[in-house]
């Protein structure tokens, strides 16, 4: 079964709750699935989906309107196959550091032995940009490890494969492997242009990998499948 949730941005508003799909990859036909969220505008901006191999959950990073603050938190949701009941696991907050702070989560992925990574982009006070490869703990949201990401490079989605290869795609390069060790990035096929309009990856049980385009792509390609 092959499951997508729409990522939103990072605006929250009261009329833009994630939308999850169930698809047919064969034809890209899909079927809306009903989230269970309470409030229903709870959350907002989701990035990446990813299964859990312990328990079969779905997991997805994305931002939770605080009333009390007033202000929306990068965290990380669980999502209960079956009932699709939607929870905030924890907020995502880097070690402690110089002024330190999330921009944008990208994307998310499990490894077959369960470890949960995600891709961001960070800030530190003066300092560039950087986009890192994290790893999470998933009952909470803590960040375990961190790694930057070769210079440059952002993978809009990231998918392991059955042997444990990270793989990635970024509109400047097209596929990539990632080593999650160092943040070392491989360019599968250098010297090709590649698609650009792939924001996220998925692999199929039999081991196809699949594009999707997002919002970083054209509007005319989507709802297309790769």
């Amino acid at each position: 079964t092959m499951l997508g949730i729409d990522a939103r941005g990072t605006n929250c508003g009261l009329e833009w709750p994630p939308n999850f799909y169930l698809i047919e990859e064969e034809s890209g036909t899909f079927e809306e699935l009903t989230l269970s969220i309470e409030p229903p505008w709870r959350y907002c901006g989701t990035f990446g989906l990813s299964r859990r191999p312990r328990d079969g959950a779905f997991y997805t990073a994305g931002y939770e309107f605080d009333d009390i603050e007033r202000n929306s938190f990068a965290v990380l949701i669980r999502i209960v196959p079956g009932t699709w009941n939607m929870t905030t696991v924890g907020r995502l907050t880097p070690p402690p550091g110089p002024r330190d702070t999330y921009v944008k989560i990208w994307a998310l992925a499990f490894s077959p032995a369960g470890a949960l990574y995600a891709v961001y982009e960070l800030w530190t006070g003066t300092h560039p940009i950087r986009f890192v490869l994290a790893r999470l703990n998933a009952d909470t949201g803590a960040e375990e490890a961190r790694v930057t990401l070769s210079p440059g490079i952002l993978p809009l989605g990231i998918e392991f494969s059955s042997d444990g290869t990270l793989y990635g795609w970024s509109p400047s390069i097209g596929l990539l492997t990632i080593n999650p060790a160092t943040g070392a990035v491989t360019d599968v096929r250098p010297g090709v242009e590649d698609e650009q309009v792939i924001s996220s990856i998925a692999f199929a049980a039999d081991g196809t990998l699949y594009g999707f385009p997002g919002f970083m792509g054209s509007g005319s390609n989507e709802g297309w499948i790769y």
